[in-house]
């Protein structure tokens, strides 16, 4: 939704709280892992 603010009536700063990011975070750091992999293969 942060990269289409107006696509939600919320605010993305109210979509989100830390349980959330910290989620979104440890997702994007295993897809970098997987890329990281398929770099060196």
């Amino acid at each position: 939704m942060s990269r289409y603010p107006d696509a939600s009536d919320e605010l993305p700063y109210e979509m989100y709280d830390k349980t959330i990011a910290s989620q979104r975070i440890e997702g994007t750091r295993e897809v970098l892992k997987w890329i990281e992999k398929e770099l060196e293969a």
